[in-house]
């Protein structure tokens, strides 16, 4: 199960808040209205860190910032979601001491009572603590307090009857994606490509070095594979999900395999055509963003400039807004970085 990453969202909402209004505006505070209706959306363990951090680092007054904690603390009572997604987050949800934590104290109690509430209940088996220890979240919530509150006068610790996990509802069942015949087909073109299926030497495969890849014999199976994905329907997978994630792995190990430019810019531009083509129909989003990821960390990755400046070019033009715009945002995140 992939877990949405919204830090970029919110780092965004910051830098609005920081620079996209007017004096006129901002003297109408409609800067701080921008920032409720953001906290006011948040109703998932994925952005409950992400939200705090932005209440915390924004350029507020106190006034306006207990406002804002205010709100975030009544939200924080609303917020659900399966343990999966909390259990990937809660180690994040508890803020370090800072100055800023003065002037939105109302969060503290509303964050020990989501954390107690989400702690002691149901939890996958993955996410329950050993037996006689806490979690790593209700440990830090005692840390942040014993720091600030070293009397104990003002705050409660949270203690360990409170957060014993509820029922166990089992591991996460890690299925195997390459099931289907095509993906079987796939996935050994996948490994001729990367060692021809040699002998290994010390236990490891002897993998085709540049030269070996760009021979004829080589560039035919890559070809081919091509062709195999090119014929890849959704109705040979048992999911949707199941289906975009190993045509988009395929294709990102095609570009890394290429051993040409010519033969990298092919495999990026079917990929990202390919998941411009997904993103309408796809139910989960989450799912369809962590394929889009793939390339972004590729993007990142890349120590050949020109390659980025290629990709780069092709992610901003993209025809799917999200792309798009996550493409500008990585842009203008990436010149900040270089000043």
């Amino acid at each position: 199960m992939n877990i949405p990453d919204l830090k970029v969202f919110y780092r965004l909402a910051g830098k609005i808040f920081d620079s996209a209004f007017t004096d006129k505006q901002r003297k109408a505070e409609e800067h701080i209205r921008f920032l409720d209706r953001i906290i006011l959306t948040v109703k998932s363990p994925a952005q409950v860190e992400p939200a705090l951090h932005l209440i915390l680092s924004a350029n507020l007054q106190p006034n306006q910032r207990m406002s804002l904690a205010g709100k975030f603390a009544t939200v924080l009572d609303q917020v659900s979601g399966d343990d999966r997604t909390f259990g990937a987050t809660e180690a994040m949800a508890v803020p370090g001491a800072s100055p800023e934590l003065n002037n939105a104290v109302v969060i503290l109690p509303a964050l020990r009572s989501y954390l107690v509430r989400r702690l002691s209940g149901p939890r996958c088996h993955d996410n329950m603590p050993p037996a006689g220890q806490m979690s790593k979240a209700a440990s830090n919530f005692n840390g942040l307090i014993a720091r600030i509150d070293k009397e104990g006068a003002i705050y409660r610790l949270i203690a360990e009857s409170e957060v014993r996990p509820g029922e166990d509802e089992g591991t996460f069942k890690n299925e195997f994606a390459w099931r289907s015949n095509r993906g079987k087909e796939v996935l050994s073109a996948l490994q001729w490509l990367n060692h021809g299926n040699r002998a290994a030497v010390l236990g490891q495969p002897r993998k085709w070095t540049l030269e070996e890849r760009n021979t004829e014999a080589w560039r035919s199976r890559y070809d081919a594979t091509m062709k195999l994905i090119e014929g890849w329907k959704e109705s040979e997978e048992e999911t949707a999900e199941d289906y975009i994630f190993v045509v988009s792995h395929t294709y990102q190990n095609l570009a890394e395999l290429a051993p040409t430019e010519d033969g990298r810019n092919r495999s990026m531009e079917s990929h990202l055509r390919f998941l411009e083509q997904r993103y309408a129909g796809m139910e989960s989003r989450n799912f369809w963003y962590a394929a889009i990821r793939m390339v972004f960390d590729r993007l990142k990755a890349s120590r050949d400039e020109h390659e980025k400046a290629w990709l780069l070019g092709h992610l901003t033009r993209s025809a799917n807004p999200v792309i798009s715009l996550y493409a500008q945002l990585e842009l203008e995140f990436g010149r900040e970085a270089a000043r």
